[in-house]
């Protein structure tokens, strides 16, 4: 009934596949098919970008006709809440799945990868890459730093292929007890009483007997019984403590049921049935390894809608990411937006500003070249209220330039110019005039510093970009407005 009422109001303002009113003009609306090609929103604190846009663009998403799924990551504590409130507001609440500590949602990541269709031992062990950079990104490392962490995701590999062979699930807690007993010598390898104790040495042995004659049996028995016991024991230990180290944040946090054991849900059914999963393990509260922990989840549901066949209609799924420069993976975030048009993914990003972003992402010149190539792959761009120099000026070359033509004039006499004495034809001295035409950004920067953040007005105001697009202000850009919702 809330669905159906919402519907009602809805059609008598908006197009049919319209989510968002960003104009006066009939035409200015923000269409499903257009958050398709992505949506890109700024603004300070205290700019009303949460309670403003974000809010009425989540709730025209959650709207739509179409049902569309969503992931939703949190920062913040207080982000389930409102998103919650959201669905029910438009009649979404049966189709939301609730990650949080104690409830009865998971997903085992490493295990839903490995079992996934196109996916395997080597997508699973990009994902604990990923894990792996996210957890390093602001750190200094040199050249040959990434030596470490390669061979660390290479044990893991190793780890995870014998589990699956052995049919055992693959879990982080089941890849942290693998490594933890692999050998540490030749002659500790050797050892009768280290082969029975041992969890390593017994999942090996389940191995062979399904898998002994396969390629990545081999391989795998090369490794555990040849190359890791006859490392140096230096380069040994530096492997195990980066891997040790990496499982251990992950699997010593409260939220670490929901990533690892039992599933209770895939992204494959959410995709398909359009569910709306709020992951809401924030990392204010829980720290890195909860941020560790959204990336992987993100690029899990990545990976699964770029899965979909294209021969059969795809529900639209929303990727909303507030604070998302915290949860971005630069290479393959870029990747995915320049393709999730074609899946039918809308990509919902939201930040502060571009020096935020920037840090997040590791404050060197080549974050601050992955942040503007990550901003530039969204096709709407909206800017609220900001302080920051950086960003507005970015924003305003978005809205490009202007001609202007520039009139001046000079004279040659002391005496002021009298208009009568000229009319009448009496000389005014040496008189020189000049014109120019200049380029002057069509929209200042500083035009974002005076936008209004609602507050008793209860109304926010933003720039609403959209390539290839003309709105009924005839520019590339207008003004909107917003009503705060609480």
């Amino acid at each position: 009934m809330v669905r159906l009422l919402y519907q009602l109001i809805l059609g008598l303002f908006l197009h049919r596949d319209a989510v968002l009113k960003i104009g006066p003009g009939r035409k200015d609306q923000l269409t499903l098919q257009q958050c398709c090609s992505n949506v890109f929103i700024s603004g300070m604190i205290g700019s009303g970008k949460t309670t403003g846009i974000c809010s009425n663009l989540a709730v025209g998403l959650y709207g739509h006709p179409s049902r569309p799924g969503g992931l939703i990551l949190c920062q913040k504590p207080d982000e389930a809440a409102r998103h919650i409130a959201y669905m029910r507001q438009t009649g979404r609440l049966a189709d939301l799945i609730h990650v949080k500590p104690g409830g009865r949602w998971r997903i085992n990541l490493l295990d839903s990868e490995m079992s996934a269709r196109g996916g395997g031992v080597e997508s699973a062990k990009a994902l604990l890459g990923v894990i792996m950079e996210a957890a390093n990104r602001n750190r200094q490392r040199t050249s040959s730093d990434s030596y470490w962490p390669e061979s660390s995701e290479r044990q893991m590999g190793y780890a995870m292929a014998l589990l699956q062979m052995a049919g055992l699930v693959v879990g982080f807690q089941e890849v942290l007890e693998f490594c933890q007993s692999l050998p540490n010598s030749p002659e500790q390898f050797k050892d009768p009483k280290w082969r029975q104790s041992s969890p390593a040495a017994k999942i090996v042995l389940a191995a062979s007997m399904n898998r002994s004659e396969t390629r990545a049996f081999k391989m795998a028995w090369e490794w555990f019984s040849t190359e890791w016991p006859e490392l140096s024991e230096k380069t040994r230990s530096i492997i195990q403590s980066v891997t040790l180290n990496t499982l251990d944040k992950l699997l010593s946090n409260r939220f670490a049921d929901l990533i690892t054991g039992d599933t209770t849900f895939t992204a494959e059914k959410a995709l398909r049935d359009g569910k709306l999963v709020i992951f809401d393990v924030p990392g204010a509260v829980f720290g890195p390894p909860a941020q560790w922990a959204a990336v992987a989840v993100k690029l899990l549901f990545q990976r699964a809608a770029m899965r979909r066949s294209l021969k059969e209609p795809c529900r639209p799924f929303i990727f909303y990411t507030d604070e998302a420069a915290n949860f971005c993976v630069p290479e393959l975030d870029a990747m995915f937006l320049s393709q999730s048009r074609q899946f039918k993914c809308i990509c919902v990003n939201v930040i502060q500003n571009i020096p935020l972003a920037v840090t997040a992402l590791g404050s060197s010149e080549a974050a601050r070249h992955q942040v503007q190539a990550w901003m530039s792959n969204h096709a709407t761009v909206i800017g609220c209220a900001n302080s920051d120099t950086e960003t507005n000026k970015l924003l305003s070359n978005f809205a490009g330039e202007v001609t202007e033509v520039t009139f001046g004039g000079s004279s040659g006499t002391s005496q002021p110019f009298d208009i009568v004495s000229d009319f009448l034809g009496q000389p005014q001295g040496n008189i020189s005039a000049s014109w120019n035409q200049v380029f002057r950004p069509a929209l200042p920067p500083d035009a974002f510093v005076s936008l209004s953040k609602g507050g008793k007005s209860r109304k926010v105001e933003a720039y609403v970009f959209q390539s290839g697009r003309r709105f009924s202000n005839g520019n590339t850009f207008i003004k909107a407005q917003f009503r705060q919702r609480f």
